[in-house]
């Protein structure tokens, strides 16, 4: 459902371990209830919140998260929309 299109994610976290990278995912998830996406980019696993479509949406949302991820950054994705 949904389709694929240009947008914005915050990425969290990168690790190269995958247990780390879960860990960090459910968190967000359940701390600001935001969708979190884990990608593996060898050696990575990245951990990316949320489906922005503008980038002053995702502005937004980082404001908010970068007190408790201070090295999260806004970055262009792919994202799922309805």
């Amino acid at each position: 459902p949904g389709k694929e299109v240009k947008g914005y994610r915050i990425q969290l976290y990168s690790t190269t371990q995958r247990s780390k990278a879960d860990e960090v995912a459910a968190e967000a998830e359940s701390r600001y209830g935001l969708p979190a996406h884990i990608t593996f980019a060898a050696p990575n696993y990245i951990v990316r919140v949320g489906n922005y479509q503008t980038q002053d949406e995702a502005k937004d949302a980082l404001e908010k998260l970068i007190s408790f991820y201070p090295n999260a950054t806004l970055v262009p994705d792919f994202i799922r929309i309805q």
